[in-house]
């Protein structure tokens, strides 16, 4: 292993590491503001003093609200930060002559990653508690409105953002090829029609990238085009990728396939 590439894994593992406490401190904060909102603090905001999470020190409602929103609001633009660079150094590493070391790596214990569908969740509840702890202090004090909602939206964004950005499948790359060795069930292929492509060591040819329909298979990649596939993927276990048919002529098949992540 390169001594660029222990650089890269240890800012990795310190970026997964810092992005689950920001979005830990975020969701903590979105409970103390949902909890000021309950106990009706909001209608009575200079009445008492109360302590505030991660600061140690007491104020009057209105200032701690606006203290653990500040936190609240600045952990999900740090998250969503630290998310962006986490993708950059993944695909770095992807590119690794290494066979499985992103895969490795990534069994690093975080919200953020590997469970990507986790920290959506977590994210997403965030988001949630925030904009009902702000719907809330409105209403308490002028009654319910759109125009209390769109502003709670927006104020909450950050966390909102960064669970879409979870849940959603990054493309990391695309190609564009002519099949191979295509059998009779490519002649019948169309325009647009959705194809996958399987890598696996049970694949009819060792390590190849079979194209299929369904669960019919068509045909290949070139080789050039399926060493590039499986250098991209470095895949440890099986793994589909997504695309369509781009053109369909007497003597080839061309496809767009993609890898996701």
């Amino acid at each position: 292993m390169e001594d660029i590439e222990k650089i890269l894994i240890d800012n990795l593992k310190e970026i997964l590491k810092s992005a689950q406490t920001y979005l830990l401190t975020g969701t903590v904060a979105s409970i103390f503001l949902l909890l000021l909102a309950y106990q009706g603090r909001f209608n009575q905001p200079n009445e008492e003093n109360v302590g505030v999470p991660f600061v140690g020190l007491s104020a009057p409602t209105s200032a701690a609200a606006s203290i653990a929103f500040g936190i609240y609001f600045i952990s999900g633009i740090i998250v969503l930060i630290l998310d962006n660079s986490c993708r950059r150094i993944e695909g770095k590493l992807r590119q690794s002559k290494t066979k499985g070391l992103l895969n490795a790596v990534l069994t690093y214990p975080s919200l953020i990653r590997p469970n990507k569908s986790l920290g959506g969740w977590a994210a997403f509840i965030t988001f949630l508690f925030a904009v009902g702890a702000m719907v809330a202090s409105w209403y308490q004090r002028h009654g319910i409105s759109p125009s209390s909602l769109v502003p709670a939206i927006v104020l909450a964004s950050p966390y909102l953002l960064l669970s879409l950005r979870l849940w959603s499948r990054l493309l990391v790359k695309q190609w564009n090829f002519d099949l191979v060795n295509t059998n009779k069930a490519g002649e019948k292929m169309n325009v647009g029609q959705r194809v996958t492509g399987l890598i696996d060591d049970n694949a009819p040819i060792k390590k190849a990238v079979s194209i299929s329909v369904g669960s019919e298979p068509i045909g290949f990649p070139p080789p050039d085009v399926a060493a590039d596939i499986i250098r991209t993927v470095d895949p440890t276990s099986p793994v589909t990728l997504k695309g369509k048919v781009l053109s369909v002529e007497a003597d080839k098949i061309s496809v767009e396939l993609g890898f996701f992540e």
